[in-house]
């Protein structure tokens, strides 16, 4: 059985820089084994460092003049100040460790101690831009998108004048910043132009460099790439500034043929938005955001979330499910902490990719932000705490998970649409998991498997043993077998039942009966 990704996500920059204003910043050979076995113990497979690469000067001066890094460094960080901003990780000016957290070495060093705890490294590979001080500025301006007309563009938003020759300050040229078409440009970055021929080959090497320095790469917004997306955005600028045609194929075509020929096992995880993440599966890539599911956690319900389930079922081993990461909120903030913890066990016991980023199961609610270089204090939430270790304990070893059915707990109700049960046979242990996700109680029959129904048939009864509330109760077999297990949940309500003829008391209260519970 092939184990999915479970992708734990983090900053390097926070991780080697703490909260602690007095205590200096390490290198990447800071972050050590205990913590990176730490991450493996809890069931990750995968870490994902973002900012490990050279981000140069220039996006750091920008982010150090806009205002609103002064008072995210005054308010969210202890004794925090103009110098903790570091410039987006993003910006990316070289496929190189960035001075401040090392060098080659270094991250060859991480990547050792990663892969000794049981970790694959996974590190970025931005494709639609580059950083303000990129070499290419002045070796190759020709690779950029930039205006037409200088006296009309040089005012309009989203452009910038920069000198293209290093010692003739007099020789400039318009940039078009890089920018998602239904955002404002990211001003600490340049546009590249994905159509030009050359730039295509050469940023193609980028992605073989970085390639070769991990085990995988998360590619930013990578639906910019694609050729239709790229002129979409860019009307008539899309065409290569010094005249060169069009290249025939879009840049992901020519990229990961080159990939999968040069470094093979290079696993490909796409940041793909706008319903695009099957046709970029399509062209090669191994993983992509699922963004639906995660609209889905944190506006839908149980039954809008598994009629989307249903419907990407073909390509659910690839959609990688999040509740938080860099670019969201934090989830116990977004969510609230109801929602949250119903939603934990739909994230971390999903059977396909998951990714986690640091300070999500602690219930963290502040967000330093990327272009920070220390992280927020700890704000975190005991019950979300404590519900994630429950999941990440019981789930731990992996197991085969199966859908169960749900049906109506009688005629005429149809809450039990919102309630999702699923089964788990993990290490000789057998655990169901029912989540009312929904803003109202549910009530449901839920069909066990039938192998579970069999082995218990020594037994009158089946045991249940709840390890969120402590409960263990005992409904009647027969009655479980001929019309389902009674379950009745609050709002938001979770059940994270061991089954078992006679299951462990863990130090849990008395066992008890609760007819109330089930019929």
């Amino acid at each position: 059985m092939t184990i999915a990704p479970r992708i734990y996500q983090a900053s390097a920059r926070h991780l080697v820089s703490g909260t602690d204003p007095e205590q200096p910043p390490g290198t990447l050979d800071s972050i050590d084994e205990k913590w990176l076995a730490g991450v493996a113990a809890k069931g990750f497979n995968w870490l994902y460092l973002y900012g490990v690469w050279d981000s140069g000067n220039a996006g750091r001066a920008i982010s150090k003049a806009h205002p609103s890094m002064w008072a995210t460094a005054a308010s969210h960080l202890p004794q925090g100040s103009i110098e903790d901003v570091s410039g987006s990780p993003f910006a990316i000016r070289e496929y190189r460790v960035d001075p401040r957290l090392g060098d080659e070495g270094s991250l060859k060093r991480l990547r050792e101690r990663a892969q000794k705890s049981g970790l694959y490294l996974m590190l970025d590979f931005v494709v639609n831009h580059t950083a303000l001080d990129h070499p290419w500025v002045t070796h190759r301006p020709e690779w950029f998108v930039q205006a037409k007309n200088d006296a009309a563009d040089v005012r309009r938003d989203g452009f910038v004048p920069l000198p293209t020759n290093r010692t003739c300050q007099s020789e400039w040229r318009i940039f078009a910043h890089g920018k998602d078409p239904y955002f404002p440009a990211w001003v600490d970055t340049l546009q590249l132009n994905l159509l030009h021929p050359d730039l295509i080959r050469a940023h193609t090497e980028n992605l073989l460099l970085a390639a070769r320095q991990c085990d995988g790469l998360r590619c930013d917004m990578a639906m910019l790439a694609l050729g239709d997306v790229f002129r979409g955005t860019w009307g008539s600028l899309a065409d290569p500034a010094d005249g060169s045609p069009c290249a025939d194929e879009d840049f992901w075509t020519t990229a990961i043929d080159q990939l999968r020929s040069n470094v093979p096992n290079c696993l490909l995880c796409g940041e793909i938005y706008w319903s695009m993440e099957g046709r970029m599966l399509d062209m090669g890539f191994d993983l992509a955001y699922d963004k639906a599911a995660y609209d889905l956690l944190c506006h839908g319900n149980g039954r809008s979330l598994q009629g989307y389930e249903a419907a990407v079922s073909g390509r659910i081993h690839s959609l990688v499910r999040f509740g938080e990461n860099h670019d969201e909120p934090r989830m116990a903030e977004a969510f609230g902490q109801a929602r949250s913890l119903a939603a934990l066990p739909l994230i971390l016991g999903h059977d396909g990719p998951i990714l986690v980023h640091h300070g999500q199961l602690q219930g963290e609610r502040i967000r330093a932000g990327i272009h920070l270089s220390r992280e927020a204090p700890a704000s975190s939430d005991k019950e979300i705490t404590n519900r994630a270790n429950l999941i990440l304990d019981m789930l731990r070893d992996g197991g085969e998970k199966q859908v169960v059915g749900v049906g109506a707990a009688w005629p005429g109700n149809p809450s039990h649409e919102c309630l999702i049960a699923n089964a788990w046979q993990s290490t000789g242990k057998s655990f169901l998991i029912c989540v009312n996700f929904a803003d109202h109680p549910s009530q449901a029959r839920v069909i066990l498997p039938a192998s579970w129904i069999e082995s218990a048939k020594t037994a009158t009864n089946l045991d249940l043993q709840d390890h969120i509330s402590g409960l263990i109760i005992s409904p009647s077999l027969k009655e479980v077998e001929e019309k389902g297990l009674f379950v009745e949940l609050p709002a938001w309500g979770t059940h994270f039942f061991e089954i078992g003829t006679r299951v462990s008391q863990r130090n849990f209260p008395t066992v008890v009966s609760n007819p109330k519970v089930f019929g």
